[in-house]
């Protein structure tokens, strides 16, 4: 039985035990290694709001540079199966496809995303967003569309050539996802993923991009 779910999937599959009258704060599900995993319900889903912090030694545009490389995101994903650029639009927008690899005998899910990233002139925070579009496409036979799915990953500049990441993100993952799925991977998935990203983004400290300033002078 195949044990991995992908990054974006396993993100929002904490079940939500919060009542509609209580405050929906972020909630610390792992602190280690400098990575910090939050969680919290999202009103009018079953699945729950992530987030990620943690801060790196890199540049800015080799942060990017990973996010962007989508063709290697099985490497370092947890779970992701493949994807495949749908519609290049410019330098800092696309389509992309992904798939993620469930186990059996569970359907595999797949999603379509806007790909966006923008720079701040002034703060020169980086700012790179992923909004679900699941009639970009038709459906696939044995796969499960993602209806709903948006994350903001923001990179903020810090002293000493380092850059603090913070990722939001939140889906519906669709269809029916048995509880054990949900308690296996509640913060493996994310935490992983990071860990796996980190190591990545010292094989990319040489890229650079026109939209991409390092510095303020």
């Amino acid at each position: 039985m195949k044990a991995k779910i992908i990054l974006f999937f396993i993100f929002t599959f904490f079940s939500s035990f919060y009542s509609s009258d209580q405050i929906h704060i972020w909630r610390l599900e792992k602190n280690e290694t400098g990575i910090k995993v939050y969680s919290r319900p999202m009103n009018g889903f079953d699945f729950r709001e992530v987030r990620v912090v943690n801060k790196v030694k890199s540049t800015l545009a080799a942060i990017v540079a990973v996010i962007f490389d989508t063709k290697n995101y099985p490497k370092w994903v947890y779970g992701c199966s493949g994807t495949s650029t749908l519609k290049f639009l410019n330098d800092q927008e696309f389509y992309n496809y992904q798939v993620t690899d469930l186990p059996w005998p569970l359907s595999d899910r797949d999603v379509v995303s806007h790909f966006k990233v923008s720079q701040d002139p002034l703060t020169l925070k980086v700012t790179f967003a992923k909004t679900g579009m699941s009639d970009y496409i038709p459906d696939k036979e044995g796969m499960i569309r993602v209806q709903h799915f948006q994350s903001i990953t923001v990179l903020t500049p810090l002293a000493g050539d380092s850059v603090q990441i913070e990722l939001e993100m939140h889906l519906d993952a669709s269809g029916n996802i048995p509880d054990w799925v949900v308690n296996e991977n509640m913060v493996a998935a994310p935490y992983n993923s990071t860990v796996s990203m980190i190591k990545r983004i010292l094989l990319y400290q040489t890229a650079s991009y026109s939209f991409i300033k390092e510095d303020a002078n």
